[in-house]
């Protein structure tokens, strides 16, 4: 190691640099790639327990809601009138029982008993052992078979399951059971399915069989044999009548699973091996290259010191390393070199592109809501942007510009930036007369003060962003809880819509209990369109920009509004401003002016005006709108929540209106803001940015 760094010592500038690159891109490499490896191998890992793990869970839905339906078509075979009215055929009834069981081809068997146990009907399809000898065989089960009682049996080991239900005539007298008997030949069919590689099972386990597990839940990994295994427990629906839970398993080879760990292991030692060969290359090939013009550089910048009669200057001439000499020699080139520089730009016309981003820098900041100005190192403005003019009280640009900052109105603001200036410590979130500070300080490379940039925004204009900020996170989780309550409402709604429609159509079209179904039917139709509502508000659609007029749209929305207007015997006092053309999603903000509009003709009363009022703020580059009217004003503790999903004042309202209004409007970079008070009624204001705006 001594003679390596001697040798090094004495190497030329090519083999140091050539040395200190490789290594450092080397360990650079070698660190990035572990990090990499690891994270691909552990997100691979993770990614693939999340998939077995939805994969049980989706195939335990399917057989619970598989075991849920049979359930209910046994409820709806011992609520039928067929099996217990004397003036149906007992020929008819038995042909109703082995229709079921030859429709659904699930049931060996379906038996009607007497409540002493004698078989009435039955119907069957191919079965080893009948209803009858399971009974006879096992007490317990014909005891909670004919307990009056639903009863749900346990998983046999000849894979079946009994159902059973009591039976009761039209005077509510315990006539009988029904029993079903169902065979596993579906959920054989749902565990064939689950695609788990060329080793892998799904099967169904009692939680006796699982000793070793306190909670079976989730992933686990096991060995079986020579074989380790990532294994996924979950709990199947356990029914009030059953006395063993049972569990869905899904297993598959921990090294089919993770097959592709291995793959990205291979490609990765193959990646590094070149990765190692390109960068010895190209230290190689980069070191020359640097080092190469810095020798004929200082060459060059001899010849000129010579020129200018510093040919014995100490500090160029016995200077053996090429770097110090190029270093002594800088101070005489930076001028001249400025210079070319200064006429190549002009040349190339680098100038005129610097400046026109500088002029598009501008024109953003100015259109910022926050107060910016920069300071150098004397104190002297050099620039201020519009809002921070406006925020400082200042009439005129020129009144600061190239001058020291001096506030009348603002004298603490003054004192706290000049003191974060000389202190050379910035501030950050200063709450100073009603303004909100923070200043960045600039250093040199020496870590001198050269400068600093002066934040300021307005403590109301802060808040009201902050508030945006909470309530559009409040809209968006609570919207995805509604996506899913709706979904999951969905769901049984369907089964509810379905077998309700099965029992009309088994039933006379003349019996009362028709006419209750119907209504089931129209309360559940109902029921589908507020949940479509839900839906509208949990995922509204991404905005579709059209450059349009905003003031047509607006005469739009006021025309389908005249009728109700009319009727609500409330005036409309309309001012529209200029030409408001900008991109804009037509169909959402229609929506949003209809539900506004007809919010403030439904606050208002007989003989009060609705003031509508649109402008274009070209300095602050945004569209404003305004919906007032002269109502009893709304209470400060229900403007707290009045943006707020599901929350309505109004009887009949679902309280999804101003929320989804809300969610436009964010969804537009916009603001919807509320001022309301008894005296002087509600002031809704609608702010959207124009191209290039920012709120």
């Amino acid at each position: 190691m001594v003679k390596f760094i001697a040798k090094y010592k004495n190497a030329s500038l090519q083999v140091k640099v050539m040395v200190i690159f490789f290594i450092s891109s080397l360990l650079l490499t070698l660190t990035l790639g572990s990090v990499f490896y690891n994270q691909i191998t552990e997100t691979v890992t993770q990614n693939k327990e999340r998939e077995l793990t939805t994969l049980a869970k989706e195939t335990a839905n399917k057989i619970e809601r598989f075991l849920f339906e049979r359930e209910a078509d046994i409820q709806v075979i011992s609520q039928s009138k067929i099996l217990v009215l004397d003036q149906v055929a007992a020929e008819d009834k038995q042909a109703y029982l082995q229709y079921v069981v030859d429709y659904y081809q699930t049931y060996d068997e379906i038996v009607v008993f007497s409540p002493d146990g004698e078989t009435l009907y039955s119907a069957f399809s191919e079965t080893d052992d009948t209803i009858e000898n399971i009974l006879n065989s096992n007490k317990a089960v014909k005891h909670a078979v004919f307990s009056q009682k639903p009863y749900v049996s346990d998983i046999d080991d000849d894979n079946y399951i009994l159902f059973a239900r009591p039976l009761y005539d039209g005077n509510q007298q315990y006539v009988g059971v029904v029993v079903e008997k169902m065979n596993f030949k579906a959920i054989d069919e749902i565990l064939r399915n689950v695609n788990l590689g060329s080793l892998g099972k799904a099967r169904l386990i009692s939680k006796s069989s699982l000793p070793t597990l306190s909670i079976p839940n989730g992933v686990h990994y096991e060995t079986s044999g020579q074989i380790s295994y990532i294994v996924c427990y979950v709990p199947i629906i356990k029914y009030e009548t059953q006395s063993t839970e049972w569990y869905l398993s899904i297993s598959e080879p921990e090294e089919e699973a993770l097959a592709i760990v291995g793959s990205i292991r291979y490609y990765f030692a193959l990646v590094l091996i070149v990765t190692v060969a390109l960068l010895l290359l190209f230290s190689y090939g980069l070191s020359k290259r640097i080092t190469q013009p810095i020798r004929l550089l200082k060459q060059r910048t001899t010849q000129l010191l010579a020129s200018h009669k510093l040919e014995a200057s100490p500090a160029v001439y016995g200077v053996t390393d090429e770097v110090k000499a190029l270093t002594h020699t800088f101070d005489f080139l930076l001028e001249e070199l400025v210079f070319m520089l200064q006429k190549t730009l002009e040349k190339t016309g680098e100038i005129e592109s610097v400046k026109r981003v500088k002029d598009s820098i501008d024109a953003m900041i100015d259109h910022t809501s926050t107060g910016i100005l920069t300071i150098d190192g004397h104190g002297k403005v050099t620039s201020i942007n519009l809002r921070g003019l406006e925020l400082l009280g200042i009439d005129d640009e020129a009144n600061v510009i190239n001058k020291s900052l001096a506030l009348s109105n603002y004298k603490e603001v003054t004192e706290a930036i000049y003191q974060s200036l000389l202190q050379g410590v910035p501030i950050e979130d200063l709450k100073c007369e009603e303004r909100w500070l923070s200043t960045l300080v600039q250093r040199d490379i020496y870590q001198n003060v050269v400068g600093m940039t002066v934040l300021i925004q307005s403590i109301e204009a802060r808040e009201r962003f902050e508030h945006s900020v909470i309530r559009a996170k409040k809209l968006s989780e609570l919207g995805e809880l509604s996506a899913g309550v709706a979904h999951e409402i969905r769901n049984p709604l369907a089964s509810v819509r379905g077998y309700t429609q099965m029992a009309i159509r088994e039933l006379p079209v003349d019996s009362v209990v028709v006419s209750d179904l119907r209504i089931v039917l129209n309360e559940v139709d109902r029921l589908d369109r507020l949940i479509e509502r839900f839906m509208s508000f949990a995922s509204p659609n991404t905005p579709i920009y059209k450059n349009q007029d905003m003031n047509k749209v607006l005469e739009e929305v006021i025309y389908l509004l005249d009728q109700r207007v009319a009727e609500a015997g409330v005036a409309l006092n309309v001012s529209i401003g200029e030409d408001a053309s900008f991109s804009f999603d037509s169909d959402q903000i229609k929506q949003v002016l209809y539900n506004l509009i007809l919010n403030a003709v439904q606050a208002s009363n007989r003989g009060q005006r609705v003031t509508i009022v649109s402008e274009i703020s070209r300095e602050q580059n945004v569209f404003r709108l305004l919906v007032k009217d002269e109502g009893d004003g709304i209470p400060a503790e229900i403007q707290e929540r009045i943006f707020s999903p599901f929350f309505t004042t109004r009887p009949k309202g679902t309280g999804l209106g101003l929320s989804i209004c809300a969610r436009i409007v964010e969804n537009h970079h916009g603001n919807l803001e509320l001022t309301s008070s008894s005296d002087a009624g509600t002031v809704f204001t609608v702010e959207l940015p124009l191209e290039g705006g920012v709120l």
